[in-house]
């Protein structure tokens, strides 16, 4: 073979293998890959749709967590892709998917599932979001004329008086028709396509908003889905964070909860700042209700991200590209000790108990004890460190009985730490000592000659003691818990005209007015006196000055308060604001976003022998033989000051016992205030403080003050699984 014919072959090897190379690639194109290249060329319509992100985690003050996220999977519809002439049918494939698994999804139609149709009870709320619906979106009744019915024409007063009479037969009828329901279907399956596609227009489904079928569903019904995509279009599984708690009971009026945004709360037609859809929110996002999950919403939520999903000609999704990753909420840092909480938690029904089982029977002796509450307060910087409220209720039962605890008599859903106002009885009396040592009424030595009986407005008002006449000094009146001493002292401050300084010396120490906690629902009490009378329209009589002065009459404060003022009255008139958020930080804790720093505040400088006075009577209450609570903290090792209140209610049937306390004594860390209702003497409250004072001073506390430990990634990997 010359050299000639050897290039020649060696051109045409080349030749062959760039054409071999070409088919291959050819085939690869058409054959091997062409599916998947066909449906990246038939890529027409791209649906931008939000990723959810992570709500932040709540803390106690030490890092131990209180509420966080599970990941789980929800079902979404994409409208570019989902088909709307067999819509009906596409429901209840994907329902009837749902229901094998003991999946529920989103249904707030509140009619029954049942003919004849009716009305579900204790829906009012719900049914009034019907009736706005049929008169807004299916009667098209103009948003601004809905509550004024004189601009309205005559067919549409016609089609809204109709509307809020309809019976629910006569709006099932309607909304039968509207959905274009026909065919042979079951009543069931007629209820529930009625109530998705109710709950899809109320969502706003639409090219802009996703639906979200169902929530936090099992990787089953995932599969199962999967198995069944190709015959339901539309359908995105993505992945979703369910807000999870460590404890179904933990103090879940403190915590608070997550919700679905309702209708109206998504779009307030009659409030437009206050919809949450110009906020910012999805009608299928979670937001706080209740506790530091509602007041602290705007750290803890995150932001949303987003994502294209991608739709071919098929209206088949056939993949997803990121476009925003979501940022997760921050974490909030309470200023509640787990430990601690759980403690006086536990320990407030054990007192309540024992209070009605040492009764004999006796209302006047507390056989009606039913409620109460427990604040315990770091004096020093004005953090609540426990905050218990008696009856309570767990996570559970509040999804699944909240209507009964909603119309319980006992109201198990009121915070009382802060939303209860209660008489303070004879706790109220540091108040009027301090009063009339600082204006000159009596001095911290001297002793007034005090009767048995206080009868000078008689019968209008008798004030009686029970250890008698006899000269009687400021201290031993606190031990003692002398009645007709400080009406006395009250009495002689009205008549010379100037009640207004023991009025101002209560607000002076925090009471009568909200504290400002980060939580719902705070009550601001009242001072009892003839500016809150007048305020209220209210006539002020000359007794009620003598029981004022023993913290009867109009004086109401929160146990949240008492705390507050008793820590005030132990330091000679400063206390820190109360606050139950100790911090924020970023979702990773490696930066603080907020920090709450000790705000003082000295409305009053008592003088030193008149601290002294007040604080060695409170000490003799808690240790000396005469001290109304000595039997309960009889050789504790640690010194402390206290007063009892025994507070007349409901005209005298009843007496709520109160117990205010502060250690240590020369150099107070924590107040504790306790309420028990209908309780009878604060003495038997006691026992609670006593439980927190052991926790804090006698326990061996394996405390930790490092810095929360950062989290490298909150997120897990993944962010979508797709169908099919």
């Amino acid at each position: 073979m010359n050299i000639r014919n050897a290039r020649l072959y060696v051109l045409y090897g080349l030749i062959i293998a760039i054409f071999a190379g070409f088919v291959f690639r050819l085939m690869r194109y058409q054959i091997t890959d062409g599916a998947s290249y066909r449906a990246q060329s038939e890529k027409t319509t791209i649906q931008s749709t939000e990723v959810m992100a992570p709500r932040g985690e709540i803390l106690d003050r030490y890092g131990r967590v209180l509420a966080t996220n599970t990941v789980g999977y929800s079902v979404t519809l994409q409208k570019a892709a989902w088909s709307s002439s067999n819509q009906n049918q596409n429901i209840l494939k994907i329902t009837d998917i749902l229901a094998q698994d003991g999946e529920t999804w989103t249904d707030t139609l509140p009619i029954g599932q049942t003919k004849p149709w009716a009305f579900n009870p204790n829906s009012d709320s719900q049914i009034k979001t019907l009736r706005k619906f049929m008169e807004q979106t299916v009667d098209n009744i103009p948003t601004s004329t809905k509550l004024n019915k004189v601009t309205l024409t005559a067919k549409q007063k016609a089609k809204y008086d109709a509307d809020e009479k309809a019976t629910a037969d006569e709006i099932m009828a309607r909304l039968i028709k509207r959905y274009k329901i026909t065919g042979n279907y079951t009543p069931a399956q007629i209820r529930t396509i009625v109530g998705v596609r109710y709950q899809m227009e109320q969502a706003g489904f639409s090219y802009t908003y996703t639906y979200t079928f169902a929530q936090n569903v099992s990787l089953n019904t995932v599969n199962r889905l999967s198995e069944n995509g190709g015959s339901i279009p539309g359908i995105l599984i993505t992945q979703q964070y369910t807000r999870s708690y460590t404890s179904d009971s933990f103090a879940p009026y403190l915590i608070g909860k997550v919700s679905p945004i309702s209708a109206d709360q998504w779009n307030n037609t009659s409030d437009p700042s206050a919809s949450l859809k110009n906020q910012g929110y999805s009608m299928d996002d979670m937001i706080g209700s209740g506790g530091i999950e509602s007041t602290m919403e705007k750290y803890l939520r995150g932001e949303s991200g987003t994502q294209n999903v991608l739709i071919n000609k098929a209206k088949e999704i056939v993949g997803t590209e990121p476009v925003k990753a979501a940022k997760p909420g921050d974490n909030v840092v309470l200023t509640i000790d787990e430990n601690l909480q759980q403690i006086v938690q536990d320990e407030l029904p054990v007192v309540i108990n024992q209070v009605r089982a040492a009764s004999g029977g006796s209302t006047l002796n507390g056989a009606d004890a039913d409620a109460g509450s427990a604040v315990v307060l770091n004096i020093k910087t004005g953090e609540i460190l426990a905050m218990a409220s008696y009856p309570t209720y767990t996570r559970t039962q509040y999804s699944q009985e909240y209507s009964t605890l909603a119309n319980d008599a006992t109201s198990p859903l009121m915070n009382r730490a802060i939303q209860g106002a209660y008489r303070p009885g004879s706790t109220f009396k540091p108040v009027t000592a301090t009063a009339g040592m600082m204006n000159g009424i009596i001095t911290p030595t001297e002793k007034i000659d005090k009767p048995a009986t206080f009868s000078k407005y008689a019968p209008s008002y008798v004030g009686h003691d029970d250890v008698g006449a006899g000269y009687i000094d400021v201290e031993t009146a606190l031990a003692e818990s002398s009645n007709v001493f400080f009406n006395m002292v009250a009495d002689w401050m009205y008549t010379r005209g100037i009640y207004s300084k023991l009025e101002s010396t209560a607000a002076a120490y925090g009471l009568g007015k909200k504290t400002g906690v980060e939580l719902p629902g705070e009550h601001s009490g009242s001072v009892s006196g003839p500016t809150w009378a007048k305020a209220n329209g209210i006539t002020w009589q000359a007794a009620d000055a003598a029981q004022s002065g023993i913290g009867q009459s109009y004086n109401e404060y929160t146990p949240l308060q008492l705390a507050q003022y008793v820590g005030a009255v132990s330091t000679g008139g400063t206390y820190y604001k109360a606050h139950i958020v100790k911090e924020v930080k970023s979702y990773d804790n490696t930066q603080t976003v907020m920090e709450n720093t000790p705000q003082a505040v000295s409305d009053i400088k008592v003088p030193s022998d008149v601290l002294n006075a007040i604080k060695t009577g409170m000490l003799r209450v808690t240790e000396s033989a005469d001290g109304t609570a000595a039997s309960v903290f009889q050789n504790f090792p640690v010194q402390l000051g206290g007063k009892t209140g025994t507070a007349q209610i409901n005209n005298g049937k009843n007496y709520d016992g109160v117990f205010i306390s502060f250690a240590p004594f020369n150099d107070p860390e924590i107040a504790v205030a306790v309420v028990v209702e209908k309780g009878h003497n604060g003495y038997q409250t006691a026992p609670v403080a006593r439980s927190a004072f052991n926790y804090y001073f006698v326990d061996d506390q394996q405390f930790t003050t490092d810095p929360l430990p950062s989290v490298s990634s909150p997120l897990p990997a993944s962010a979508n699984t797709l169908l099919p």
